[in-house]
């Protein structure tokens, strides 16, 4: 006797969609961790990096256009200030959010990097795409580093660029 599946196509793409959901979640878990860790290792943090996040502060506290604030024409304030703002109200003002913000950067980039290059693809097409998204994002050559980041100098500079910096 054969047992026919009950499962309807469309049962199976949204286990298939939940599924990938839920490893990509833990894939990017994973990433902000390691991310995070190399970065606390490498790199201090700095001034610029903790400006961003007493203006995130001050966005969280209801300063959202930052009144009062000498803000410089290069600022990235609307890119930070937000996550900060988040940040700050979820797990306070510490000195670990300023590796966390750039690891979480470049984990939601190199997920939703591995999502969109392996999407459409099924086995092992799927899983080169994947792969090589990842070694591209998450491991830029010293070549590629300079073009990675938004600016030398922003906190959204990913932490691994620390590594390959010669300053």
């Amino acid at each position: 006797m054969t047992v026919l599946s009950t499962r309807s196509g469309a049962e199976r793409a949204t286990a298939r969609r939940v599924r990938t959901v839920v490893r990509a979640l833990f894939a990017s878990t994973g990433l902000v961790l390691v991310l995070d860790a190399i970065s606390a290792r490498v790199y201090a943090g700095g001034s610029d990096r903790a400006t961003a996040i007493l203006e995130g502060q001050a966005v969280g506290s209801g300063n959202v256009l930052l009144h009062g604030w000498i803000l410089t024409h290069d600022s990235f304030w609307t890119i930070d200030a937000f996550f900060y703002a988040l940040a700050v109200r979820v797990g306070g003002l510490r000195t670990g959010l300023l590796n966390l913000e750039p690891a979480l950067a470049v984990a939601i980039a190199v997920v939703v990097g591995a999502l969109v290059a392996s999407r459409g693809h099924r086995g092992g097409a799927a899983i080169a795409g994947a792969a090589t998204a990842v070694v591209l994002l998450a491991f830029p050559t010293n070549a590629m580093a300079p073009s990675c980041s938004v600016a030398r100098t922003t906190s959204v500079r990913p932490p691994w660029l620390f590594l390959h910096s010669s300053d």
